[in-house]
């Protein structure tokens, strides 16, 4: 018996978005999942061990197990804290 389970990996940025259903063993972690989306070919900017990943808007490690059905996500990595990001606004004059 083949134990497979599904699992969609999805990147956005501002001019693209990456959606990729994959058929993997079970066991699988998030890691293999990356790698075998094709996700860093695409993107070669992304580094595997920066990225902040998540399942199904869940912060989860690379070592995470998957479940069939999962949504691996890959989010963005931040420019400026969101606590920084208010205070330079709450310091900067408006017009």
């Amino acid at each position: 018996m083949d134990n497979k389970i599904r699992v969609e990996v999805i990147y956005i940025d501002a001019e693209d978005e990456f959606i990729q259903l994959l058929d993997l063993p079970s066991g699988a972690i998030l890691e293999l999942a990356i790698h075998e989306s094709g996700l860093l070919l695409r993107y070669p900017h992304l580094s595997v061990n920066e990225l902040a990943v998540g399942i199904f808007n869940t912060p989860a490690q690379l070592n995470t197990h998957l479940h069939d059905g999962d949504r691996v996500e890959i989010y963005k990595q931040l420019l400026l804290d969101p606590m920084q990001a208010r205070r330079l606004r709450a310091d900067t004059p408006s017009a």
